[in-house]
Parts: structure tokens; sequence; C-alpha cells
């Protein structure tokens, strides 16, 4: 038996599965660290996801080249471009990443984000 990978360190984008590391990669090449900390959460957004980047504060941060990076690897930047998909930076604290088991990827999107985000609008 082998361990690949945590199973919940998934980003999931319409369907296609990313892993972490891809993305990990990516950001340290635009971060310029060789082991990054950094950790993504993604939400609902109107028309699809709303990706957040958590960035220790520690390191010199470029927010466009963090933003473009990772959608050179994924090629999802046609996603970024129709809308369905906002990325943001947030710098964080180097004690946000003290846990020893820390969740690289936090999924907090709802099952059914199109059909919360009509029934809003009805009201």
């Amino acid at each position: 038996m082998e361990f690949a990978a945590r199973t919940y360190d998934v980003v999931c984008v319409y369907g296609l599965k990313f892993p972490f590391k891809p993305i990990e990669r990516a950001l340290a090449k635009a971060i310029g660290e060789g082991d990054p900390l950094v950790q993504l959460v993604v939400d609902d957004a109107p028309k699809g996801m709303h990706l957040t980047v958590r960035v220790c504060r520690d390191y010199a941060i470029d927010n466009e080249l963090i933003i473009d990076e990772p959608y050179k690897v994924l090629e999802i930047d046609e996603m970024l471009e129709m809308g369905f998909m906002e990325v943001a930076i947030e710098p964080v604290d180097r004690a946000t990443f003290t846990t020893r088991k820390l969740r690289r990827v936090i999924d907090r999107r709802t099952h059914a984000p199109f059909e919360a985000d009509e029934g809003a609008a009805e009201e």
C-alpha cells in the first residue's frame, strides 16, 4: 500500500480535480519559497466559486504573481475570464500555519450554490 495524498487536499472545479501539490509548487514559484506556508479556502460565489489563497504575511507578496502562476499550471484561466471563479489573496500570520495537521484545502461550498442564490433573489 502506498500513501499518495490526503483525499481532502484537492480542489474540485466544475468536476475537475486538482491536487494541492501542483498548486503549491506554482505558489512556491510565485512567492520564491521552496516550501511556502499557504492554504486554499474555497467558498461559493454568485456564478461559481471564490478561491482565497491564504499566504504567510512574512513573505514578499505579489498578488498578481500569486494569482497568475497556479492558473498557468492548471489551465483554468478561462474560468476566471468568464467570471466562474474569483480569486483573492489573504495575508495571514505565521501562527495560522502552526497546527500539526494543517488542512491545505478548506472547502466551504454548499451543495447547491446556484439554487441558494436564486432563492435569495426571489425574496
